[in-house]
């Protein structure tokens, strides 16, 4: 299984996968400037606690003000999942970071809590650890879906199963009195 590094997980309109940012009023593009294109997804939560979004080890955890992750302040989080690709976790309180480089970590397991005046973290999960761009970052709930079995199509299979099961039982009159 996977998850998501907050919950319950939401986004707003700045914060999608791939949304290209024309000004300041779409939401910050770091040190590159605008236009630019967030290539992760900003994630909040009633409480600012960030998780392992899987099982894993830390291979960085750094400020955010300095190359390579300058813009993603205050603190950072990178980590290789058990799938072999990276996760970054950015803007996060960087004192309240509980993990250190190197450290085996689970899925769930507390990695920080993200900071009051970012009000969100921002999430990316990417195929090398290097920069975010086209060609390796991956969108955040679409790893999500596959890592947990296909999402959406996964779900309803399920659902469609112990529906068709609940319809057999009833015909079948199995718990009918004295049967």
């Amino acid at each position: 299984m996977a998850r998501w590094p907050s919950g319950p997980f939401s986004s707003h309109r700045t914060g999608c996968y791939g949304c290209k940012r024309q000004s300041p009023s779409d939401g910050g593009c770091g040190v590159h400037g605008y236009p630019c294109t967030h290539w992760g997804v900003d994630t909040f939560a009633i409480t600012p606690e960030i998780y392992a979004p899987e099982d894993g080890v830390v291979v960085s955890v750094a400020d955010g003000s300095s190359p390579p992750f300058s813009g993603y302040g205050p603190g950072i989080v990178l980590m290789r999942g058990k799938s072999g690709l990276y996760h970054l976790l950015a803007h996060l309180d960087f004192g309240s970071i509980k993990v250190q480089k190197g450290q085996s970590i689970t899925e769930g397991m507390l990695l920080g809590r993200y900071n009051a005046a970012f009000g969100h973290c921002h999430y990316e999960v990417r195929i090398k650890p290097t920069g975010p761009s086209d060609v390796n970052t991956i969108d955040p709930e679409k790893w999500l879906a596959a890592a947990n079995g296909g999402g959406g199509i996964g779900v309803l299979l399920l659902l469609g199963g112990l529906l068709a099961a609940g319809y057999f039982i009833a015909k079948s009159n199995v718990f009918a009195k004295g049967a």
